[in-house]
């Protein structure tokens, strides 16, 4: 059911494996709102992003209380992109600043989990996001979108202008006597002209700081402090946290710290008890993102990542109680104590694809 692409318009389309349903198909024009149902027994959801238009789509929220957790996916063949795990879900849960923006004219899909191997239980999720006009001709797909930001342009204008007002100051070693001459008044100006622009640069320097800060894309004041202090000194032996989670440092990492509502990236391998993998994800074009502190992974992970700085390796024990607790889930069994060898890649920042 491949679809042909309409300029200006996105379309979606789902078939369902199990002959219950019609296929469900939907179509947005520039402008307009996404809402679109997608379910783990349909096919994959096949996405049209026609010429002139860019889809961006920042929400999922899933509306079926299932006891796994399941992946939310993306993939495209056109451009040799394996099923990429955009977010995960668990319960009934939503899932802000997806991020994942397509520009046209594209074919790609979407994925939720599978219920090959969990008892026959269906995921239902929404899809929100927004249909806009494109600004060029060129395609890109990108997870997660990346802000254009004027305060860059506004810095490298300021710094010319600067450049510019110094280079009227520096004296000339031959000269004619005519040009020595200037007047006590013109060398004031131009002193005047290169405080101003000087106090110009500050300001737009002090405003992108204040901007990145926000997002968590660069160190603050007391993360450069401590990134000087922690980033020599040899790895700390095993020490136990709050709710019992045990953390040995392997490498102390020297960058940004993760906070709660920083982004992070991780590389990490799972295990049981008994050595068992049952979950990893090792590879370094692809890490695993999330956002620290909302939820989106067991609470154990998280208390077990605080504090630590990117580029640093740690090894977390994460107890029953704070990992999957009495239920299980997938591959982890009831009451199953869990470690995890986590490499923290970075804080902050965006995985991108062109």
């Amino acid at each position: 059911f491949w679809l042909e692409m309409t300029e200006n318009t996105v379309t979606f389309e789902q078939t369902s494996r199990s002959g219950n349903e019609h296929n469900r198909f939907s179509a947005f024009s520039i402008g307009s709102p996404v809402c679109f149902k997608i379910r783990s027994d349909g096919d994959p959801c096949v996405v049209n992003v026609g010429e002139g238009c860019i889809l961006k789509l920042n929400t999922v929220t899933s509306i079926r209380n299932c006891t796994y957790i399941c992946p939310f996916l993306f993939s495209s063949e056109s451009d040799g992109i394996e099923p990429h795990e955009v977010c995960f879900l668990e319960g009934m849960q939503t899932v802000t600043n997806v991020g994942l923006t397509i520009a046209g004219p594209r074919n790609f899909h979407l994925h939720v989990g599978s219920v090959q191997d969990h008892h026959g239980e269906v995921w239902i999720v929404n899809v929100f996001g927004f249909v806009d006009k494109s600004a060029c001709s060129t395609t890109e797909i990108s997870l997660p979108a990346q802000k254009i930001n004027d305060t860059s342009v506004k810095k490298r204008k300021a710094l010319t202008q600067l450049d510019e007002s110094k280079q009227k100051l520096i004296p000339e070693t031959k000269v004619k006597d005519s040009e020595n001459a200037d007047s006590s008044n013109q060398r004031k100006s131009r002193k005047k002209l290169s405080k101003q622009k000087q106090r110009e640069l500050e300001e737009v320097l002090a405003e992108g700081r204040t901007q990145a800060e926000s997002r968590g894309e660069i160190l603050d004041a007391t993360d450069e402090d401590a990134s000087k202090e922690f980033s020599n000194k040899p790895a700390i032996s095993e020490r136990r946290l709050d709710g019992g989670v045990i953390v040995k440092d392997i490498i102390i990492g020297g960058g940004p710290l993760v906070k709660h509502g920083r982004k992070v990236s991780i590389l990490y391998e799972g295990k049981l008890e008994d050595g068992t993998v049952f979950d990893k994800k090792q590879n370094k074009r692809s890490p695993f993102q999330f956002r620290q502190g909302t939820g989106q992974v067991i609470k154990g992970l998280e208390r077990g990542l605080e504090g630590m700085r990117s580029g640093g390796e740690r090894i977390i024990k994460v107890p029953p109680k704070l990992g999957y607790g009495s239920k299980g889930a997938g591959p982890v069994p009831k009451n199953a104590t869990l470690t995890f060898s986590i490499y923290l890649m970075s804080v902050g920042g965006s995985t991108r694809y062109t």
